[in-house]
């Protein structure tokens, strides 16, 4: 597995630039491509065709009675409401939860129903307490068959609000519990060849809700990992282990919650939401939003402009080129890759540039290269997942250079790491990094573009977070969280009032190639199996995004 802790600290190797096709090749490739693509159509009709005579069929449920279903955050709301809905099953049932009195309660109604119930008190945001957590349950009730990961925190902490220690707290709580109990029970789970792994999302992560960006990202970032997980088991030949993920709109849980958000359409009950989760879970359904029609109008909003999008969000939920020649832009992981292709892209556009990365003397010659065009630059060595870093950072750049009007986000590291590998360090490095990292610098120089009222925030996702990929679970979960706090950070903008002032732009750039060793990785894992890999230079054209003010970006475009 690699060390994600050396990562940006040896010695950069670049990869060799990927052989250009010959003709007589490009057809070639072309061709199977169409083959393949007909096989799809030809297997893949009948099956969708099937798979609505089904859906209009009576469908049998699959029994649960006797097996042991974990609910974390069973306590209260939608946890407590699940675990009465398995209970109703004859499912016998694990509570964890911090809150102890509220757990044991639930246990007392789910004995009720005549089944075995216990409370087990645990932070599962913390990935030695969930492992402590699985001992206990396993010694004192047995095996873990159903997994429900509902634990969450909805506080509505804007981007510029809460703590750095509360913002920590919603993503260990709301996203990485989910990957160490996901790490920690699925080993049962393969050993008895079977399981269900279910994880609450959010309406957020299909529909974007400004004023909680950081909960919106974490919500993403779970759709992210049931999909690049559920393809990493599958390839492995584990596709007897099930996964659905709920996507629910606002649920009435605390009373000060709701007052606060003045929904305009209703929000939906506990129950309702643990009714929908519970019979997806029995159908063995994928996806499923609550109420049903969300993912439709959701898909259908998307057909339309993002003016359109806007306009829908104002009047229905109610909730242009320009110059950048002369302004400062900020591009973390600027040293190397494709940093340093939008640092001197940029550059060449007219832009002074502050290049920041771990690797000093690389940041220092792409600094230099800039400086040749006649262009301020400087190179800073920061680690971008660190928040007093970051802010060191602010104050440095603004004596050195002057204010920071375009802020690019793309320091990331991709190591190809599937769910059971890699320490719990490990990930949370990966995580810290490709996500966390975004929170940091967007709060720290966000203030600065307000009271300018001017800036563009752009951020480097990934294909991998707009379909998953599998053995890079991480990373591929850590992109989807990018997506999601973009989407949520764009909203937020809007209902501030700075539409016009202040910009996003994400990108979903194709795999890159970039060190070799990692494209070796790749490779090794099937991750470049048909297409070559793109070139620093065939995704760096930042510059264009910027002044055309595109709020997403594919590359290639094909992708789309």
């Amino acid at each position: 597995m690699q060390n994600v802790f050396d990562s940006g600290k040896v010695p950069y190797e670049a990869a060799p630039i990927p052989k250009r096709r010959s003709f007589d090749e490009s057809i070639m490739f072309y061709l199977l491509v169409v083959k393949d693509v007909l096989i799809v159509l030809l297997i893949g009709i009948p099956m969708l065709v099937l798979k609505l005579i089904t859906n209009l069929l009576p469908g049998s449920d699959k029994n649960v009675a006797g097996q042991l279903a974990l609910v974390t955050g069973g306590g209260n709301g939608i946890g407590r409401e699940i675990a009465l809905e398995l209970a109703r099953k004859k499912c016998n049932i694990a509570i964890a939860d911090v809150d102890c009195e509220a757990g044991e309660n639930t246990v007392k109604e789910c004995v009720s129903f005549g089944v075995k119930a216990k409370f087990f008190e645990a932070d599962v945001g913390d990935s030695d307490e969930v492992i402590s957590l699985r001992g206990r349950i396993e010694k004192e009730m047995g095996f873990v068959d159903i997994l429900v990961n509902n634990a969450g925190l909805m506080p509505l902490l804007s981007m510029r609000e809460g703590t750095a220690r509360e913002i920590e707290r919603i993503v260990h709580t709301n996203f990485f519990s989910n990957i160490w109990t996901c790490r920690v029970f699925v080993g049962g789970m393969i050993e008895r060849k079977k399981g269900h792994i279910v994880c609450i999302a959010s309406a957020s992560s299909i529909h974007v809700m400004p004023r909680a960006s950081i909960y919106t990202a974490t919500k993403c970032g779970i759709a992210g990992l049931m999909g690049a997980f559920e393809e990493e088991l599958r390839g492995e030949g584990y596709g007897f282990i099930k996964f659905t993920t709920v996507y629910p709109y606002f649920v009435s849980t605390r009373k000060d919650l709701m007052e606060a958000l003045n929904l305009r359409f209703p929000a939906i009950t506990a129950k309702e939401t643990a009714s929908a989760t519970v019979q997806a879970l029995l159908r063995n359904q994928k996806d499923v939003a609550v109420p049903s029609y969300l993912f439709f109008l959701s898909k259908f909003s998307k057909i339309f402009t993002a003016e359109v999008q806007q306009l829908i969000r104002d009047r229905i939920f109610r909730e242009q080129p320009k110059k950048i020649a002369g302004q400062l832009a900020l591009v973390t992981g600027g040293g190397n890759g494709l940093g340093k292709s939008i640092a001197i892209r940029l550059a060449k556009e007219g832009c002074n540039v502050a290049v920041v990365d771990v690797d000093l003397p690389a940041a220092e010659r792409v600094a230099g290269d800039i400086k040749s065009f006649g262009i301020k630059s400087k190179a800073y060595k920061v680690d971008v997942s660190n928040f007093e870093e970051v802010k060191t950072l602010s104050q440095d750049v603004e004596e050195d250079l002057g204010a920071v009007d375009i802020l690019v986000n793309n320091a990331g590291i991709m190591p190809v790491v599937s769910l059971m590998e890699g320490s719990p360090r490990d990930i949370e490095k990966i995580l810290s990094v490709n996500l966390t990292s975004h929170f940091w610098t967007v709060r720290v120089f966000f203030e600065s573009m307000i009271r300018r009222r001017k800036g563009h925030i752009v951020a480097i996702s990934s294909l991998a977070g707009l379909d998953a990929a599998g053995r890079a679970v991480a990373y591929s979960a850590s992109k989807f969280g990018v997506r999601g706090f973009m989407d949520a950070l764009r909203e937020e903008i809007r209902l501030n009032g700075n539409s016009g002032e202040i910009f996003t732009t994400t990108v979903f750039p194709y795999f890159i190639s970039t060190r070799k060793d990692l494209m070796d990785k790749m490779k090794n894992a099937s991750l470049l199996q048909r297409y070559p890999p793109l070139i620093p230079d065939d995704a760096a054209d930042i510059a264009d995004l910027v002044r055309e003010v595109l709020v997403k970006e594919y590359i290639p475009r094909i992708q789309l």
